[in-house]
């Protein structure tokens, strides 16, 4: 569409008339990385989604047409695509004096081939997405997809050179040859981080136009150019001359984002455990195991987290070993033993990864009560709560209590007992009502529970018990779930009478509660009314449920009791409506009569 431009007018500078076009196609390449990026607001990204529908093979095109001659440009004055003027013999040396978007060298000048120059790692970055998107829609024939994968399979050989030029070049930025006026400017760092994305994409869609030896290579080359260096690390038998991670400074963002998303895409796709996605995931997790990277680096978290994401694909592989499941499982144990040792995003991937490992064959599940009953001797919570709900026949909880009912117990470390307690709510709601799971929890540590319901709902709010509405929420969401359990266990006499006894027990720490600390409508000297209010809650959703045994139950109460109950459900099925008050008698004034 562009092999030629068009004929200048001859009142205009015909040498530089491609410039408004160069800068249309840029900045639509520009903005199509910023939304692949996730960096643009949705009220911008739809209505640029909406002008593209059907333009994605035209911009893709031009875009495509823009790098190429850059790199045309670049090669044909035996520079690299990074504008350094020692380039030796390239792969893709090619004529430069007639090119896609000029039909002679003569016809542009210097502002214009700057302009192609610095545009061409974002349009090429760019295009592959423009491209792919045209290939995808419905409306495209067999034609459109057939010119779409050359104008791709052109743009490969410039990606795949410019990210390891980019890359070779970073960390000799500073003496290079620049003498070419109009080559000056280029970033290694920016030519590096929009080849990535554009590599990205492509293997991300599934598309086959980069060979995988070439993708191994390159994530070789990120791994040690880019990742080592940045923790810290020197990769044995490279080429870097400075692996202090110096060079990637805070602007270097973009370019590590870019190269986490690439080894998380190459994981995503891989179809079996690829030695080299595997080696990129792995060395930088153990450098961490092995405590020999510091993670208040700049990059070295962003980096761990992209190789435990890796390795969250990887595991799930059917292809994934036992050694390797085994390997993953302890690594994550550990991460998940020392929260405050990691950033709270690591907890998130690392929960993940688990259950990656623990669905795997080689983890039985005789390894995984084991696991399951060491992880609450050492309260590892968010582990033993993992295991726990895989184990759907209540044996991880079974195997645990006593570990389970220390924490709960201890009065003096209100943090260990919330710590516990949030593992044992998230293991209870996650099991189905008439599943053994909430049958030995309430069986085990019912009455642990029970009491720090009411220890927390009848203490005064104080320094150091800033945990108390939660830990007192997931005391109220425990018993709700075990009153599901009862209900569900049957209608036969034996169970009725366990029901009853239970909800008794239940209500009348409901009606401590209540009296301590009040209700919205009637507030309490001292105490937090939404404590009343969940216990108000609580009371209704047992009569709605089962309003048999509700009643049963509320005449097992004390009077007083009976009666703060009933004004407590009155009052959260009313809505806590102000309570009305007698009218103010006026006083009679016998100043007012006068004879």
């Amino acid at each position: 569409a562009i092999c030629v431009q068009k004929k200048p007018d001859s009142l205009d500078n015909h040498r530089s008339a491609l410039l408004p076009r160069i800068g249309k196609v840029w900045t639509l390449s520009k903005i199509q990385a910023l939304v692949d990026n996730s960096m643009l607001a949705d009220a911008v990204v739809a209505p640029f989604n909406a002008f593209l529908k059907d333009l994605h093979k035209e911009v893709g095109v031009h875009s495509a047409a823009i790098a190429l001659d850059g790199a045309r440009l670049l090669r044909g004055n035996k520079m690299t695509l990074c504008g350094s003027s020692s380039a030796q013999s390239g792969s893709i040396d090619i004529p430069f004096e007639a090119g896609l978007t000029y039909a002679n060298i003569q016809n542009i000048d210097d502002l214009t081939k700057a302009s192609i120059v610095q545009a061409w790692p974002s349009c090429a970055s760019s295009a592959v997405p423009f491209l792919l998107n045209a290939m995808n829609n419905e409306k495209a024939d067999k034609g459109t997809i057939g010119d779409c994968q050359l104008w791709l399979d052109q743009l490969v050989p410039i990606l795949l050179t410019g990210l390891h030029e980019s890359l070779a070049e970073i960390d000799d930025d500073d003496n290079r040859d620049r003498t070419t006026t109009w080559a000056r400017g280029l970033s290694p760092q920016n030519i590096a981080e929009n080849c990535l994305h554009g590599i990205s994409a492509l293997v991300k869609s599934g598309n086959k136009a980069i060979p995988e030896e070439q993708l191994g290579l390159a994530l070789d080359r990120v791994l040690n150019l880019i990742f080592l260096p940045a923790m810290s690390i020197n990769p044995p038998a490279s080429n870097v001359k400075n692996t202090d991670g110096s060079k990637l400074t805070a602007e270097s963002k973009g370019l590590v984002n870019q190269a986490c998303h690439f080894l998380v895409s190459m994981a995503a796709v891989s179809a079996d455990s690829s030695t080299y996605v595997l080696n990129a995931a792995l060395k930088p997790l153990d450098a961490m195991q092995n405590q020999s990277v510091s993670l208040d680096a700049l990059y070295t978290t962003t980096i761990l987290q992209s190789c435990l994401k890796a390795m969250h694909h990887l595991i799930s592989k059917p292809s994934a070993g036992k050694a390797l499941v085994k390997a993953m499982l302890q690594l994550i144990l550990e991460v998940l033993s020392s929260p405050a040792k990691y950033p709270p995003d690591f907890r998130y991937v690392s929960t993940a990864l688990l259950r990656d490992c623990l669905s795997h064959e080689s983890i039985g599940a005789t390894e995984q009560r084991l696991l399951a009953r060491k992880m609450a001797q050492e309260e590892n919570w968010d582990a033993w709560s993992i295991l726990c709900t895989r184990l759907e026949d209540g044996s991880g909880v079974r195997h645990s209590l006593g570990s389970l009912r220390a924490a709960l117990e201890d009065a003096k470390n209100p943090k260990r007992n919330s710590s516990a307690l949030a593992a044992v709510r998230a293991v209870a709601q996650s099991a189905d009502a008439v599943s053994p799971i909430a049958g030995n929890i309430l069986q085990g540590v019912g009455a642990q529970v029970i009491l720090l319901l009411k220890t927390h709902g009848t203490c005064p709010p104080s320094s150091g018990k800033e945990d108390r509405m939660s830990a007192f929420a997931d005391c109220m969401k425990i018993s709700m779930v075990a009153f599901q359990h009862l209900t569900s266990a049957g209608q036969g006499e034996q169970e009725q009478q366990q029901l009853t006894a239970f909800l008794v027990l239940l209500f009348e720490v409901f009606v401590d509660v209540i009296m301590f600390n009040g209700l919205p409508n009637y507030p309490p000297r001292e105490g937090d009314p939404a404590l009343g209010r969940m216990c108000a809650a609580g009371a209704v959703h047992v009569a709605r449920t089962s309003p048999v045994c509700f009643k049963t139950s509320m005449t097992g109460l004390s009077d007083q009791g009976r009666a703060v109950m009933e004004m407590a459900v009155r009052a959260e099925m009313t809505g806590y409506a102000a309570q009305p008050q007698a009218p103010t008698k006026k006083k009679l004034s016998l100043k007012g009569f006068k004879k």
